[in-house]
């Protein structure tokens, strides 16, 4: 029982994310990423390295600044990205 509930404090701490390459309507390259908390952006960072990324909407359009600012929340555990 302990086990069991360990294994979910780490869960819950260390947050999951996937991700899977998709392509826009305008058939450049991205990223869907699927993940909790604040793992999006780890994800992000780790499939784009050091060349960063652009937040961008399911149709392949850049974000605003505004939305992709520090207090952006990616709807329903979903982020779209596409490295610079």
């Amino acid at each position: 029982m302990i086990r069991l509930v360990v294994f979910a404090m780490v869960l819950l701490v260390g947050g999951c994310a996937t991700s899977r390459e998709v392509y826009f309507a305008d058939g450049s390259q991205g990223y869907r990423i699927n993940c909790d908390f604040g793992s999006c952006f780890e994800k992000a960072g780790e499939i784009c390295e050091a060349s960063g990324y652009f937040l961008v909407n399911q149709q392949g359009e850049a974000l605003p600044f505004a939305l992709a600012g520090g207090g952006y929340v990616a709807p329903y555990g979903r982020l779209f990205v596409k490295c610079r």
